[in-house]
């Protein structure tokens, strides 16, 4: 998320402390959510990171492009990349969502620039909780190389019956949303 090859090319206050890979999906999260809105403002939405740990940084907030900077502004980077972390924490998310709200449908998107340190885990995670969870969607976003993690990001996609989608430069990492 470091590399400068993505850069943010909208929003001043992202350029400042992430004009870098992670600022250009910080962007694309702001444009997707405007997307969202207008495609439907009563949607939840929920943004976790992850590296070696997974964190929420909003939790079932109502689309809202504002979302990403004001909770998104003091956002740090790290090293490392565990796919599991994130999906645990999104699939107790769903799970206790579902026992409150009975949703029809959740999804997940995940985005990486890099390979997962810990596919067997992931795949293995995955696998159970789709079980318990057939409804859930899963698409996989991978950008610059990924990592060389395609093949494991077009899996992943797979098994939730999502989509996968490459993106090499800031234009198709737009739309891959």
């Amino acid at each position: 998320m470091y590399d400068s090859d993505f850069q943010p090319e909208i929003y001043d206050w992202i350029k400042k402390k992430n004009n870098n890979r992670f600022g250009a999906v910080l962007e694309c999260c702001i444009n997707y959510l405007d997307l969202r809105i207008h495609e439907n403002p009563e949607d939840l939405c929920t943004f976790i990171t992850f590296d070696t740990s997974a964190e929420y940084i909003f939790e079932s907030k109502k689309v809202n492009p504002n979302l990403i900077e004001e909770f998104g502004s003091n956002l740090d980077i790290g090293g490392g990349t565990y796919f599991y972390t994130g999906f645990e924490l999104a699939f107790k998310l769903i799970k206790d969502e579902n026992e409150k709200f009975k949703r029809e449908k959740s999804v997940i998107v995940l985005l990486t620039d890099g390979g997962d340190c810990n596919s067997t885990k992931t795949k293995k995670l995955l696998e159970e909780q789709l079980q318990n969870f057939p409804e859930v969607l899963i698409h996989t976003v991978g950008f610059g190389e990924a990592g060389n993690s395609q093949d494991f990001l077009k899996e992943i996609a797979q098994m939730g019956k999502g989509d996968f989608h490459l993106a090499k430069d800031n234009i198709e990492l737009g739309k891959s949303f």
